[in-house]
């Protein structure tokens, strides 16, 4: 398995770069990658077009997959299915960058729930909602949606419809973990920050 920090957001509300946002001298995907690679994965930075230069400059530690522009999809699956095509073999943890207070007992508890298991996707569940980007996509489950977009039959490209055509195991987030799934997306939200 693969940890895969999400960094390819256009980021417009934040109005800057979630992924280089510093908390305590690290960049918030440095603290996503930290996070995955306590779980001893190894860790790769999906990112867009735009931001491969400066990451690669700055975060030269870690590999770093640029967005396949073969691959007609958009949002966080372009990034996924992308790093799936640089290695099709791997199951793929993905953690958004701007999961800024996810902790590292949560991912630890999705690697768990997913050993020795036949579905396809690992996701949590907040309330009826599934939470896509801190979640385990499988190579299997990831060729299939694959096939499905080079068949033309891949109707939408958000995560929920993804999950939907997946065998999906769905985990409930217990109550004093849902904090720790917050999305930051904009200056409004950094007032409420803490990890």
């Amino acid at each position: 398995m693969t940890g895969v920090v999400l960094c390819g957001g256009k980021s417009m509300r934040m109005g800057t770069d979630k992924g280089l946002l510093e908390h305590q001298s690290l960049a918030w995907v440095e603290l996503a990658a930290n996070k995955l690679s306590s779980s001893k994965l190894p860790v790769v930075l999906s990112v867009n077009g735009l931001q491969f230069s400066s990451y690669s400059a700055k975060f030269y530690q870690f590999s770093i997959i640029k967005d396949n522009t073969a691959v007609e999809v958009y949002g966080p699956l372009k990034g996924i299915l992308s790093v799936h095509l640089q290695f099709p073999e791997q199951d793929l943890f993905v953690l958004a960058c701007d999961m800024a207070a996810m902790r590292t007992e949560v991912i630890a508890f999705l690697i768990s729930t997913s050993q020795g298991k036949k579905e396809e996707a690992f996701v949590f569940l907040n309330e009826t909602l599934a939470e896509p980007l801190c979640a385990i996509y499988t190579s299997r489950g990831l060729k299939k949606i694959y096939d499905r977009y080079k068949h033309e039959q891949l109707k939408k490209n958000s995560l929920q419809y993804v999950l939907e055509n997946l065998d999906t195991n769905y985990s409930t987030i217990p109550n004093n973990w849902k904090t720790y799934f917050n999305n930051y997306n904009s200056p409004d939200d950094l007032v409420n920050f803490k990890l």
